[in-house]
């Protein structure tokens, strides 16, 4: 029993600590992204534009083949599942939005994030800073191997 408790607790601070698997190169490499809107509201794709603008990290063209990836803004709705209440059940529904980020040449998805919708916030700004904040510890940490 102490062998399965000690494996247990290893087992969570291995993962606890582990840190998400690094950025694919041509992610980390790439200067250029063209923004598919594939089902997203309007207003996805100009948070989206405004965002990757503010962290001037990408120029964004208005041609795919100009691009070095694809950013491919989607949103779906999902069954949330039921909520019984003292009125009765009803059913809950959740508007999901996900940026999946493409390499152009391949078609071989380098990252995806997916975030629900909530009464204040964007989920896409939450997705861009989220894959801001990859991007950056990443440098950083590149940076100290070499």
């Amino acid at each position: 029993m102490k062998k399965l408790i000690l494996a247990v607790l290893v087992l969570f601070s291995i993962s606890a600590f582990a840190g998400h698997a690094p950025l694919p190169t041509e992610l980390m490499q790439a200067k250029t992204v063209y923004i598919q809107n594939d089902g997203a509201p309007t207003s996805d794709l100009r948070v989206c534009t405004e965002e990757l603008n503010k962290w001037g990290r990408f120029t964004v063209v208005s041609n795919p083949k100009d691009a070095d990836v694809i950013f491919r803004l989607n949103f779906r709705i999902e069954n949330g599942g039921y909520r019984v209440t003292s009125y009765g059940v009803s059913s809950t529904m959740n508007a999901l939005k996900t940026i999946t980020v493409l390499q152009r040449s391949t078609g071989n998805i380098l990252w995806t994030d997916t975030r629900a919708a909530k009464l204040f916030g964007s989920p896409t700004k939450a997705v861009v800073n989220e894959l801001r904040k990859r991007v950056e510890e990443q440098e950083k940490t590149d940076g100290k191997s070499k």
